[in-house]
């Protein structure tokens, strides 16, 4: 209804209206209102999405750093490289290094004039080769290298381990430097993680002594913890533990043809103070025996060596092993004398011959009765 009809209604309505009634009306006082209602306040409501704005705005903000942070920063894969020193690289989800420390010191004396900052995993490798291959750490010989990666998603443990192996090998190629690399994955725990911060080595190491141990029986953490990568593969060779079982790597066949490195000078030799950590003689021993089987009639022990005389049913074996490394250095062996065998004969003839008596005593004793 329009405002000129209402107005004319009322217009209407008082004209017609009793006077009394309207005077009535007029006398009445005017009552004035203490507080109005939702009508007569005549106020325009806010929108309610207005004061959410701002919140939503940081809402956003903050998704976005979440986002960028797991992206660029979270640890999404650690990478283990040993040769002596031993290095460790920590990605994120785009491959880039976001940390480079060492588990040793001439790990941090190598990472020195490395600038890692937002280079993939693979250009940084390349640059630690490089820089092992100027401090002499890989040279023209065969190598031996441990690969070890860790991430909570195997398919990309598997992708950086192939991709790495690949990598290396090419760029050492090129170099001519022929590694022994050795691949395994990690499984992290907090007592490798605790026993590589007490022997102060990495955990990559770590985890390939406590395989050893887990092949063979006896051996001892606080031995092992002492030897180069080197040292640990030549025990495992002398040994004849297999490798197979622990580690991924096309190279295992080379650890066949693995000799230790001569000694410059010879003359000097370390002791088991001064320099290398020298294997115990139960190891010792086990090695001899894992050659020949038998027993062990007689050990010595020099500065240098092990030396064992040992008795099988048809040989007798005299074996000398690196007290270091572990290596078999001298291997003789001879057929036992044939005497013990013509006793042996002679007794069974004598035996026999008994045999034949008490059967011809048998045959007499019947002829009797019949």
């Amino acid at each position: 209804m329009k405002d000129s009809q209402i107005e004319k209604r009322l217009k209407n309505i008082i004209e017609t209206a009793p006077l009394d009634l309207l005077e009535e009306i007029k006398g009445k006082p005017v009552v004035k209102m203490l507080r109005h209602d939702e009508i007569t306040r005549q106020e325009t409501k806010r929108p309610f999405i207005k004061p959410m704005i701002p919140l939503a705005a940081a809402a956003m903000l903050l998704l976005l750093f979440g986002s960028w942070y797991r992206t660029y920063q979270v640890v999404d894969s650690e990478i283990y490289l040993d040769v002596n020193p031993s290095i460790e690289l920590k990605t994120n989800k785009k491959n880039e290094v976001i940390e480079l420390r060492a588990s040793n010191a001439e790990g941090e004396v190598l990472l020195q004039d490395i600038d890692y900052s937002g280079k993939s995993y693979e250009d940084v490798t390349e640059m630690i080769l490089e820089e092992l291959i100027e401090e002499g750490y890989l040279r023209s010989q065969e190598e031996v290298m441990l690969l070890s990666v860790f991430s909570r998603n195997e398919m990309k443990e598997e992708e950086k381990l192939t991709r790495l192996d690949d990598l290396i090998h090419a760029y050492l190629k090129n170099r001519e430097i022929v590694p022994i690399l050795l691949n395994q994955r990690i499984e992290k725990t907090r007592a490798i993680e605790n026993y590589a911060k007490e022997y102060g080595i990495s955990i990559s190491k770590m985890t390939f002594i406590r395989n050893l141990m887990i092949l063979q029986e006896g051996l001892k953490v606080e031995d092992l913890v002492k030897m180069s990568l080197e040292e640990l593969v030549l025990l495992s060779k002398n040994l004849e533990l297999d490798l197979g079982r622990i580690i991924e790597s096309e190279d295992l066949s080379e650890v066949e043809h693995l000799e230790p490195e001569e000694k410059e000078n010879p003359d000097e030799k370390p002791s088991g103070e001064e320099g290398r950590s020298r294997i115990t003689i139960q190891e010792a021993r086990k090695i001899a025996l894992g050659r020949t089987g038998g027993s062990i009639v007689k050990e010595d022990l020099d500065e240098d060596s092990y030396e064992f005389e040992i008795l099988t049913d048809a040989e007798k074996h005299e074996l000398e092993i690196d007290a270091f490394t572990g290596r078999i250095l001298d291997h003789d062996r001879e057929a036992l004398d044939d005497d013990n065998n013509d006793d042996d004969d002679d007794t069974n003839d004598e035996e026999n011959d008994d045999t034949d008596d008490d059967d011809k005593e048998d045959t007499e004793n019947d002829e009797d009765d019949d």
